[in-house]
């Protein structure tokens, strides 16, 4: 809710003004930096994959842009990037030969 407000601010704001528009969009944007800090420190990696939509799922259904599901999934991405780099270690694969 906090990303979608932010996108929405500088097309739907009733603002007249360029400052007010600006200060708004920086508050919620420091909001959401706060809201996603606060999630990464007292939310194991695993309990945040269990109840989080994936990355298309936030853009495609949530109407986010991919900079901010990106910044929100930042401690599922870790532990996606630890799970591949040990896989990758167990499953060494042979060149395919297309011939």
């Amino acid at each position: 809710l906090i990303s979608q407000q932010k996108t929405s601010i500088a097309f739907k704001s009733d603002a007249q003004h360029l400052k007010q528009i600006c200060d708004l969009y920086d508050k919620t944007q420091e909001t959401l930096a706060q809201f996603s800090e606060f999630i990464a420190v007292n939310m194991a990696a695993d309990d945040f994959a269990a109840i989080w939509p994936n990355i298309v799922d936030l853009c495609k259904t949530y109407y986010l842009d991919p900079e901010t599901a990106f910044h929100i999934s930042r401690p599922f991405l870790s532990l996606l990037y630890d799970e591949f780099k040990s896989q990758g270690k167990k499953n060494t694969t042979q060149p395919v030969n297309n011939t």
